[in-house]
């Protein structure tokens, strides 16, 4: 994964909430664009996360496992969803 992979996420439009999954199991919700940043170019190396109470967490891409996309995601649910 790089950021340009998640830069695509962010700018499709329609918006479409995402998850990023990193290898060690936790996994991060984005219900809006405007709560990750990733540069459009592959080569940058990181991330950016905030929740909805404004904490950031920098992500190295190269821990990324996957992105993808989430139907039906709740609008008020918290940035961060818990790992089971």
């Amino acid at each position: 994964m790089n950021s340009s992979d998640i830069h695509k996420f962010i700018t499709h439009q329609p918006f479409q909430p995402f998850e990023i999954a990193l290898v060690d199991g936790r996994r991060f919700l984005v219900e809006h664009p405007d709560f990750v940043f990733a540069p459009p170019v592959a080569r940058a190396a990181w991330a950016i996360k905030v929740d909805r109470d404004g904490a950031a967490e920098q992500i190295n891409t190269l821990v990324i496992s996957s992105v993808r996309p989430v139907s039906g995601a709740s609008k008020h649910r918290a940035g961060r969803r818990k790992t089971v």
